[in-house]
């Protein structure tokens, strides 16, 4: 070992412990023998000081890294120095002795620090080789009481205690030694075998170092222990954790480095025991390998996971999930270094669920981000002036639903705030489309306006209807309809004036579709079947009456007598030259209504039987009284019709016959027959006759009591 120039701090001290040995010399020698102090006393004393002197002296001439490792035992033998030397200043001899006794020991030790190292390096060593060979058969609470004994030897030579350190090594040797089983001398062909056994487990791991002998490192195994007492304790070197990878292959070394040294030193049963550890040893190591490499594929899978994360994101920013996820892949990374894989697994299957779901979150995020930019570049391209004038209501609406996708984005709701932006960006389209057919339409209707204003002001009823109507399709929903539909309404009903305040109203009936027929009436009113109808036409809101006719006609055939009373007795035919003299008397043309025409006015909007209570709306068998009535007593339908339901029968337009088996549209009836369809029931009749569905026939020229008719404007 090359020697080094002696340290600053241990040069001093033993500087500092040799002046006041001089010092001490000194005064002693100055001294003179007092009564009852013997000078055989005092020379001992000084004969003591001077080994102590020359002990020291021999220290300052070791190794520097020997005198750095036993610097506890320098203390103490300066210590001990010091103390005789007070001892001796104060006369009391023996005592000063016994202290420059100890300390000239300590320093001994030091100056035989390499022997002393070397000794407890072996003591060590054999130590842990018993321990392992003991540890191969016994089971591990057995071990206990041994390795208490070699846990105190390190106690001991951290403190500095070389001794009593020696003496717990050999008893711990001697523990375990008792704990082996009691087997034959082996021979070298017996070792060889098991060192190739042990090399062929250790071929089974992948990139192991290459293993030495321990001999140049045994010696150096104390040094190493009182290296890391007198350093700082969070700088030492880690032990592998036992049964781990690292940990296994670093017990299978020194196995095999002890067999090697013992197979060279020809103690063949040593060797082959040792042997056999190392290959359990190694076998272990190898199987932790295994499990070790299947755990990394399991780390960069995770890792992989969380890179796709990563990159996902469009932003810098990352949710706590994230972090989260880094944690728990931290956590693993931490139980990996220590080799525990029981514990690393489940973390690295957390971390990458972890990290799948953060993908699935950035991936919700980006889509949320994008609803996000969709409706401010809707909201930034609307006009809001045009919205507010035209469609506020749901420009509203869909303001509120971004509001409430915002709300919800900030607390987390993302799929939810996703869904309400594409809705809110939806209803704004929807809106912007909405207020710009408004805005067209409603240019559109200015002209058409103007023309009702001007229908109404010259008081043309039937031509404001018209152009009412043509406005219910261009704007329904306009908020100035309802003004305009009032303003229709207040007007007189639509009449012909027959001179002397005699008049013929008429109400306006709208286009549409009904189910004409019955499936619980006659078989004549089946099928039930569609009909449309196209155009709107004007319908008499009263039937005809007998003052009406007589302003026409110049005479009366009704039986029953009254000038609001219904005209009846009248044959088809007799109602055709009405018509034709109204025609020109008035200058507009009149018919009668068809079948359908009068069916789906009767009905109204209804489908039962009646258009509403019969008793209130109608005048038959069982209230009537066996006569008629003045027209408008009883309540019209909803379109404001009166006694579409009894009172004399009406004559309808068509030839009657069979039903279409279909849907039809405006339909006239037959071409040709020999009865012409009547309808309403009249006076006279039971209920059902006077049902919506109900189909009268009868010969045209026939004229009845019952038999009256109702005006229909042609178009």
């Amino acid at each position: 070992m090359k020697k080094q120039r002696p340290t600053r701090h241990h040069a001093s001290s033993i500087a500092l412990g040799l002046l006041l040995a001089l010092c001490g010399f000194m005064i002693g020698c100055g001294k003179s023998s007092g009564p009852g102090v013997g000078s055989g006393d005092l020379q001992a004393a000084i004969k003591a000081r001077t080994e102590v002197t020359e002990r020291a002296l021999e220290v300052l001439k070791t190794d520097e890294q020997i005198r750095d490792l036993m610097r506890k035992v320098i203390a103490k033998a300066d210590a001990k120095q010091t103390e005789g030397n007070i001892l001796l200043t104060k006369d009391r001899y023996p005592e000063a002795v016994e202290a420059f006794n100890e300390s000239a020991r300590l320093y001994r030790q030091v100056a035989d620090g390499k022997i002393v190292l070397d000794q407890l390096a072996k003591a060590e060593i054999k130590a842990a080789t018993a321990r392992m060979l003991a540890g191969a058969t016994a089971k591990p609470e057995q071990l206990n009481d041994a390795r208490r004994l070699e846990t105190n030897a390190e106690g001991y030579l951290q403190a500095g205690e070389f001794e009593p350190a020696l003496a717990e090594y050999e008893k711990a040797r001697d523990a375990y030694a008792k704990l082996l089983p009691s087997e034959g001398e082996a021979t070298l062909e017996q070792a060889v075998a098991a060192r190739t056994a042990m090399l062929a487990a250790r071929d089974q791991i992948k990139n192991l170092p290459p293993i030495g002998s321990s001999r140049n490192d045994d010696l150096q195994m104390p040094q190493r222990r009182l290296g890391v007492a007198n350093a700082d304790i969070r700088n030492a070197p880690k032990e592998p954790k036992p049964g781990s990878f690292s940990g296994l292959t670093s017990g299978a070394r020194k196995a095999e480095s002890a067999a090697s040294d013992a197979l060279e030193d020809r103690q063949y049963t040593q060797a082959r025991a040792l042997f056999v550890v190392a290959e359990k040893l190694y076998r272990e190591a190898a199987v932790a390998q295994g499990k070790r490499e299947a755990i990394l594929t399991s780390r960069q899978s995770a890792e992989d996971t969380m890179k796709k994360a990563d990159v996902a994101f469009r932003g810098s920013a990352r949710p706590a999930s994230f972090e989260r996820g880094k944690q728990v892949l931290a956590d693993a990374d931490k139980a990996l270094a220590e080799d525990d894989f029981e514990t690393a697994k489940p973390l690295l299957t957390a971390a990458a669920e972890q990290f799948a779901v953060v993908r699935g979150e950035a991936e919700q995020m980006n889509t949320l981000a994008d609803a996000q930019q969709a409706w401010s570049a809707a909201l930034a391209a609307a006009d809001e002036d045009l919205l507010n004038k035209h469609a506020s209501s749901d420009f509203q609406a869909a303001k509120a639903q971004a509001a409430a996708a915002q709300t919800q984005a900030a607390s987390g709701q993302v799929p939810l705030a996703t869904a309400q932006f594409k809705l809110a960006t939806t209803a704004l389209a929807a809106a912007v489309a909405a207020a710009t057919t408004k805005k067209e339409t409603t240019a559109k209707a200015a002209p058409v306006i103007a023309q009702l204003d001007s229908a109404v002001a010259g008081g043309d009823k039937f031509g404001a209807e018209d152009i009412l109507a043509e406005l219910e399709i261009l704007i329904p929903s306009d908020p100035r309809m309802d003004g305009l539909r009032d303003k229709v309404t207040a007007m007189p009903a639509e009449s012909v004036d027959l001179g002397g305040g005699v008049r013929i109203e008429l109400v306006l009936i709208r286009p549409g579709s009904f189910m004409m027929g019955s499936d619980s009436g006659n078989g004549d009113e089946k099928p039930v079947h569609k009909v449309t109808l196209t155009q709107p036409f004007h319908l008499g809101k009263f039937k005809v009456t007998q003052e009406q006719w007589q302003a026409v006609m110049g005479s009366n055939p009704s039986n029953f007598k009254g000038p609001k009373l219904p005209v009846e007795n009248l044959s088809w035919d007799d109602c055709q030259g009405f018509m034709a003299k109204l025609q020109e008397k008035t200058g507009r043309k009149f018919v009668l209504p068809t079948e359908a025409q009068w069916e789906y006015a009767c009905r109204a909007g209804t489908t039962g039987d009646y258009a509403g209570n019969l008793d209130a709306m109608a005048w038959y068998n069982q209230n009537s009284g066996g006569t008629t009535h003045p027209v408008g007593q009883k309540q019209p339908n909803a379109w404001g019709l009166y006694d579409m339901h009894g009172n004399v029968w009406e004559w309808c337009r068509d030839w009657y016959g069979n039903y279409p088996g279909g849907s039809v549209t405006d339909p006239t009836g037959p071409p040709q027959g020999s009865l012409r369809v009547i309808r309403g029931g009249c006076w006279g009749f039971v209920a059902g006759y006077c049902r919506s569905a109900f189909r009268g026939r009868i010969d045209p020229g026939i004229r009845y009591v019952d038999l009256g008719f109702r005006l229909a404007l042609a178009p």
